[in-house]
Formats: structure tokens, sequence, C-alpha cells
């Protein structure tokens, strides 16, 4: 499993993500504002959270405004990764009002969607506290926003996976012609050698053969979530066990794992 990312977003992903949900919000232009808002009103927005969480996503929507009219001035108030209550003030935004309102949706968009996924993995990994443990993300994200949902796993206290397909290697015994235990004997020879890889296990019966491999991954997959505790006893500590789509629940997952 690779080291933890810093969270840090690249500036061009941004505008990039930021250009294209302007595109699809604001269409052939925002009528109900051209019509009813005069051009020179100004106003003022203001962020408030309505649950506690981590704010996430305030770089996002400072592109947002800023790409709507460059003359808006959008003011965080809290700094990014902040884990936040009911009624806190994130940020407000300042300028014409027909600029904020056509620019409010698509920066509300993303600071709930970012801060959701922050907030989700933040409860996680407080779950896993003092355990070895990590919480890591998957491929299973909103097309386009990946980058983006990445980032907020990493604000949120998480560590990241794959990227995309070519980040390494999972081999699974449900769509390899060969026996689980040849998948783990064999699988990081077919591989790029600079590239991780892992086996996906459908049973804990498997989990012993862990033992004689040296795939440097084990994904192990295994339901219900409580026989977790079997196989990851048998597992040889030589490699990290990956337990995904087993556990749903944050109580699921402190039950089973202490």
């Amino acid at each position: 499993m690779r080291e933890p990312l810093p969270p840090v977003l690249e500036p061009a992903v941004v505008e990039r993500a930021v250009a294209a949900a302007l595109a699809e919000d604001l269409g052939w232009g925002d009528v109900t504002t051209e019509a009813l808002v005069p051009r020179e009103q100004q106003g003022r927005g203001v962020f408030l959270v309505k649950g506690s969480g981590v704010v996430c996503g305030l770089s996002v929507a400072e592109a947002v405004f800023r790409q709507v009219d460059p003359r808006l001035r959008f003011q965080p108030m809290l700094p990014e990764g902040s884990p936040v209550e009911r009624g806190a003030l994130a940020a407000h935004v300042e300028g014409s009002m027909a600029s904020i309102l056509k620019a409010e949706r698509t920066a509300l968009n993303f600071l709930q969607r970012l801060s959701g996924v922050a907030s989700e993995t933040a409860a996680y990994v407080a779950a896993v506290d003092g355990l070895p443990v990590r919480i890591i993300d998957t491929r299973k994200t909103t097309p386009g926003l990946r980058a983006l949902e990445k980032y907020a796993v990493r604000v949120g206290g998480g560590h990241n996976h794959r990227a995309h397909l070519g980040d390494g290697a999972v081999g699974s015994s449900g769509v390899l012609s060969r026996p689980s235990d040849s998948c783990l004997e064999g699988h990081s020879s077919v591989v790029h050698p600079s590239r991780p890889s892992c086996c996906s296990m459908p049973a804990w019966s498997h989990c012993s053969q862990r033992s004689t491999t040296r795939s440097p991954d084990t994904w192990s997959r295994i339901s219900p979530p409580i026989r977790m505790r079997r196989p990851v006893g048998l597992v040889s500590p030589s490699g990290p066990v990956w337990v995904p789509s087993a556990v749903h629940r944050v109580a699921t997952l402190s039950a089973v794992m202490t």
C-alpha cells in the first residue's frame, strides 16, 4: 500500500473540475438572476455548517466564484480540514449579487460533497484509532471527481489506494482461471515489478495460504464482517490485510476490529 499523500490539490485539477461543473450548471446563463437582479447590486453570502463533521473543499469553492467573477471576494473562515459543529461559519463571499447567485450552487455542491467524504472518512478513522488499521479508499468515485474525492479522503485522515487501473494490479480468484492459492503464489510475476499488487480471497480458508506467498499485499474479501477476526489472525504480518466492501457502518467496524 502506498504511503499517504499530503492533502494537496493540483490547481489544474481544480480548474478543470470547476469549469466543467459551471458549464453544466450555467448552460446558456442564469435567466432568473439576469431578469430580476440588477447588475450593480452588491451582496454578501455566508456558508453556515448544518451538522458536525470536517470541512473540505474551500479552495474549490473559491475557484468557482473566481471563475464566475474574478472581482468576487471569497474568504474562508476556517482552515481546510477543520472539525466543525452545526452553526459554524465556514466562509463568506462578497461582491456582485448576480455573480454570487450564479456561482453559489456549484460552490455548495463541491463544498458539501467533499466535506461529506472527509467527514465520513474521519468517522471511520476515529473508529479504529489506536489499532494497526488504515482506512483506504477505492476507485468507486463520482466520474470526473476522483482526484477531488481522493483528496477529501486524505483530508479526513484516510489513505489513497489506486488512482487508476495503471496504479497497481488486483488479482481476484473470481476472475482469474487459476485457484486462489495459485493466484497468490504467481500473480506478482505477471505485473510490472514497480507496481504494487494484491489478490482477493473470497473466504477465510484461503488466508492460511498467505504465509507461503510473497505477494506485497493481500486483499481479503470477507463477508459478513464479523468473520474478519479469524482470517486477520491467520494472515502473516509480512503484509497488510485489505477488507473492502465488508464494513458499511462505523459501529460495525469498531465492533469487529476490537
